[in-house]
């Protein structure tokens, strides 16, 4: 009996240890929130800093969209880091928050939008350089369709993550995802940005930003692969699933006559 108490001992002794801790699987979040804070600020930051472009200061309206919208980057990245710190309790005690800012964010992205199409032009003169190669200050209102589709992507897929937040393999991935489509509007305004002193960049914005987001899209899969052995489905089917939507609002919602009727009606 003693013989056997003691057999048990060792083979409890010598059995490896579980990991308690967050592992190594956080980080690659933790980068990624940091990389998408970084991208928004370097699209953003030199418009403001270097007011010589603009063609008019911001309004209280679009400060209180950057401030919602830094918000939920500076949340979106605290998440991360306390999964990966393991303090998930913390993590989801704050997750109440972000229902809540991700609506603000998205009604004042969605009237900022439509002031946006009234007037014609963009504050920092960024985007219309990205989109245009004439140099026009102005452009047809039904571009705010690409933003406005933007902008649903982002509500959806948050609403989705929120939906799965107790699964944690689907939540993080659809939370990961729905920072792409909002990234769009930095990279456009970077473009614009430089090509305000490299003229050769004017028009470049769209397939520039097409590359940017393709590659943000497969970072997912790529980080599954590598790590798994095999692709989630959530990393998948929703890359796929906003490539297929992007493609269907430019080839078929855009140049149909019932959007133009609806833009015209939305910023009359």
């Amino acid at each position: 009996m003693k013989h056997l108490t003691v057999s048990k001992q060792a083979t409890i002794e010598s059995a490896p240890q579980r990991a308690t801790g967050p592992g190594k699987k956080s980080l690659f979040y933790v980068g990624a929130a940091i990389l998408v804070v970084l991208l928004s600020m370097i699209g953003f930051a030199p418009s403001i800093i270097d007011q010589s472009r603009r063609n008019a200061p911001s309004t209280l309206l679009v400060m209180a969209h950057g401030i919602a919208v830094g918000g939920w980057l500076l949340l979106f990245l605290t998440q991360a880091i306390l999964v990966a710190t393991g303090r998930t309790a913390v993590h989801r005690r704050l997750g109440i928050v972000g229902p809540v800012l991700a609506l603000l964010m998205i009604v004042l992205g969605y009237v900022v939008l439509i002031e946006f199409g009234r007037r014609g032009y963009d504050f920092s003169g960024d985007v219309i350089r990205a989109l245009s190669r004439t140099g026009s200050r102005r452009f047809n209102p039904a571009v705010i369709l690409f933003p406005l589709g933007e902008l649903l992507s982002f509500a959806v897929l948050v609403g989705a993550g929120w939906w799965y937040r107790h699964r944690a393999d689907v939540h993080k991935r659809l939370m990961l995802l729905a920072m792409v489509p909002i990234l769009a509007e930095p990279i456009l305004h970077l473009v614009g940005h430089v090509a305000g002193r490299w003229p050769t960049l004017r028009g470049m914005g769209t397939p520039i930003s097409v590359a940017v987001t393709l590659a943000l899209l497969s970072a997912s899969a790529i980080y599954d692969r590598l790590s798994q052995r095999r692709v989630h489905p959530v990393s998948l089917w929703v890359p796929i699933l906003l490539f297929v939507w992007q493609i269907a609002l430019g080839a078929i919602v855009f140049p149909s006559a019932a959007w133009r009727k609806l833009v015209a009606w939305l910023v009359q």
